[in-house]
């Protein structure tokens, strides 16, 4: 299923850890164990956040939420981080205005061509939309 770069949004992560879906826990788990030892895989610095926030939110246990942490810096350590910047700020601006995308994705999609990636895997974005030379692929269809 590899293809080039290949960015992550927050919801594949976040799948590595499913225990109630055992298909797609499989499917996010083999891409970013992939893509990861291709050194080939991207994630951003709001993918940190909202992964640790989607953990806070549904595990709450300190100690349930340090070890899930733990986990996904761990299944992380492969993956380039795109770090915040006025740039991509602004590149995230541009997209919002020309593909009227929701915020939070824009921001996503911006990191993604940031990262000079190919495809960003997403069940959240529209299967097979191309957003300047980047193509967004639902990994679980």
């Amino acid at each position: 299923m590899s293809a080039g770069r290949a960015f992550f949004d927050t919801s594949v992560l976040v799948y590595c850890f499913d225990q109630k879906d055992a298909r797609k826990r499989l499917i996010a788990h083999a891409l970013v164990l992939e893509q990861g030892s291709l050194e080939a895989g991207v994630i951003s610095y709001q993918v940190h956040q909202e992964f640790t926030s989607v953990a806070i939110r549904l595990l709450r246990e300190v100690s349930k939420v340090r070890r899930i942490l733990a986990g996904f810096e761990h299944l992380s350590l492969g993956l380039k981080t795109v770090p915040p910047s006025e740039k991509l700020f602004q590149m995230a601006i541009d997209l919002w205005d020309r593909y009227s995308l929701a915020w939070y994705d824009a921001l996503i999609v911006a990191a993604a061509l940031e990262g000079r990636c190919d495809v960003l895997y997403s069940e959240d974005l529209q299967d097979g939309l191309e957003i300047d030379g980047l193509r967004i692929v639902n990994p679980f269809r």
